[in-house]
């Protein structure tokens, strides 16, 4: 798995767990992730996947007033696309519950659902219990920052949700050891 690419962008992912994500995306066709950034992760996933990811992020916090006429510009959303450019990733510009909502009334499921967004208890609790019914059967459910300690809400959430999850580094996920 090559993830060079993923590796220049900035962000939080360790080496171990893009080389997780590149893996686990090359067995996923239908991907989803809640919570993009500048596209690290997403860029993992988009090089190995055989089908497609919808990444799913407001980019909110991403406003500036940079615009010449002095406006707001996604300028975090703008450098996504330009680390993501030529992958293939769908941004999906919206809250997650919203995109959840969106996506379930189209009928899509997904192989794999990668969850990194807000990591707040009420979030994180609200992303599993909106996502996991998007879940093909047989498909991956996973996210990150489990046990970081700088979001201490993510683990205790996880542990009630999705009881007997796999630990790798700080992902959790469904996935049994081997694979599927």
């Amino acid at each position: 798995m090559n993830i060079e690419r993923a590796l220049s962008i900035e962000g939080w992912m360790e080496p171990s767990e893009l080389t997780y994500l590149a893996e686990a995306a090359s067995r996923s066709r239908r991907i989803v992730e809640i919570g993009s950034w500048a596209g690290r992760s997403a860029c993992a996933l988009g090089m190995h996947t055989p089908g497609v990811v919808h990444c799913v992020d407001s980019w909110e916090r991403s406003l500036t007033h940079n615009g010449p006429d002095g406006k707001l510009e996604p300028t975090l959303f703008n450098q996504f696309c330009r680390n993501t450019a030529g992958l293939p990733i769908i941004p999906v510009m919206a809250y997650s519950a919203v995109a959840a909502e969106w996506f379930a009334r189209a009928g899509m499921t997904f192989d794999m659902i990668w969850i990194d967004a807000d990591h707040t208890e009420p979030q994180v609790r609200a992303d599993i219990l909106a996502w996991r019914p998007l879940l093909a059967e047989g498909g991956i459910f996973c996210g990150h920052d489990y046990e970081f300690t700088g979001w201490p809400d993510v683990k205790p959430v996880v542990d009630e949700l999705v009881p007997g999850a796999r630990i790798i580094g700080s992902i959790w996920t469904t996935e049994q050891e081997g694979g599927k």
